[in-house]
């Protein structure tokens, strides 16, 4: 795509954009190793200390610590974690997630 198809692109959808605050908590996995995920968009490198999340619809991603906490609040450590949404926290509808298949988080981890 080019310059000028992605502004045709984003002039057309100018105002659909819109912006979500979070209200479902998040399960996450701090990964041990550096290691890939599979998603559908292509493979997603990650690091020891990056966690692996999963969203409420199985959406599988990849964010490094400071991210997460930036919009989460974290409960006790454990092999999984729960975070919960703080109360500012929004994500804007404009970035696709990167997801992966359940298959594929289970053997990432």
């Amino acid at each position: 795509m080019t310059d000028s198809s992605n502004q045709q692109l984003l002039a057309q959808i100018g105002d659909a954009w819109a912006r979500a605050r979070k209200t479902q908590p998040l399960w996450a996995k701090v990964a041990t190793e550096a290691g890939t995920l599979q998603s559908l968009e292509g493979p997603v490198s990650y690091e020891a200390g990056d966690y692996i999340c999963r969203g409420v619809n199985d959406d599988f991603w990849v964010q490094d610590e400071s991210k997460v906490l930036e919009k989460y609040d974290s409960t006790p450590k454990t092999a999984g974690r729960a975070l919960f949404p703080k109360p500012k926290a929004t994500k804007s509808s404009s970035r696709r997630s990167t997801t992966a298949s359940r298959s594929t988080m289970r053997a990432a981890s």
